[in-house]
């Protein structure tokens, strides 16, 4: 388990708002699974759904700056896991040849995926 991020210099205010996201996430987490939030809320309310859409990345990249912020491995862990179906994905969406500037809105953790010029 990596430390928790420094936020010393942080405005206390910041530092509790930042830990009520991240309670957040984790009450969404469990909820997920490692399945992904819809892109629009109905009624206030994200329905689970499949690595369908572009917006997925995002759901990734809050999980791995909780991970960053808390040091929680639960939360790296589940990052990884969605980064699986991520890189599924770009590796579909890059054999049809329609890659675009927006999919790499889905590349959060700068990892290798094996594809020419992209990382996710």
């Amino acid at each position: 388990m990596e430390e928790r991020m420094n936020t010393g210099s942080a405005p206390a205010w910041a530092v509790k708002e930042l830990d009520r996201v991240c309670a957040v996430l984790e009450k969404e987490m469990e909820r997920y699974g490692t399945k992904f939030p819809s892109a629009c809320a109905e009624g206030g309310v994200y329905s689970v759904g499949e690595n369908d859409d572009w917006t997925n990345g995002f759901w990734t990249a809050m999980l791995w700056m909780a991970y960053q912020y808390t040091g929680k491995e639960k939360f790296r862990a589940l990052a990884e896991e969605n980064e699986k179906a991520l890189r599924k994905g770009l590796r579909i969406i890059s054999s049809l040849n329609i890659m675009t500037s927006d999919s790499c809105t889905a590349c959060p953790s700068g990892r290798d995926t094996g594809l020419p010029g992209m990382s996710i």
